[in-house]
């Protein structure tokens, strides 16, 4: 089972990306708990694209490819913001207090823990993201 989406860097894009998620979480019979993180993994990366990527919003255009096979869901993501790897990034302050941290870092910190593999890659002029997650 697998999806492919090209969707605009805005509202109503993001809201038809996250409908067909959706649809594509119950066409695989994914659990709850699964479907979940895929909606929190998508969501942390979209938000990044759209407040760190300096994006060109009226014109970009989000990539979105999910995969499921053999008790792994695949997730891929691409967008064409300044080049960024995430996961050069070390969570830090996770132990102060949300009043005491700086902001930022959590989001992909809690990517980094709701998936079992990370990579980036950077191509044609295009930051790409694959994530696995095993499901039970």
């Amino acid at each position: 089972m697998q999806m492919q989406v090209l969707f605009p860097a805005n509202k109503k894009g993001i809201a038809d990306a996250n409908k067909l998620m959706e649809e594509f979480s119950e066409s695989g019979s994914l659990s709850a708990s699964t479907r979940a993180k895929l909606m929190i993994i998508v969501d942390e990366l979209i938000s990044n694209s759209l407040k760190y990527g300096s994006i060109d919003k009226e014109n970009q255009r989000l990539e979105l490819n999910l995969s499921f096979e053999n008790s792994t869901l695949f997730i891929d993501y691409a967008d064409s913001g300044v080049e960024f790897n995430p996961f050069e990034m070390e969570a830090e302050g996770l132990e102060l207090s949300a009043e005491e941290r700086d902001i930022g870092g959590l989001g992909i910190h809690l990517v980094r823990k709701l998936t079992d593999t990370q990579s980036y890659t950077r191509e044609h002029d295009r930051n790409k993201i694959s994530l696995r997650l095993k499901v039970e």
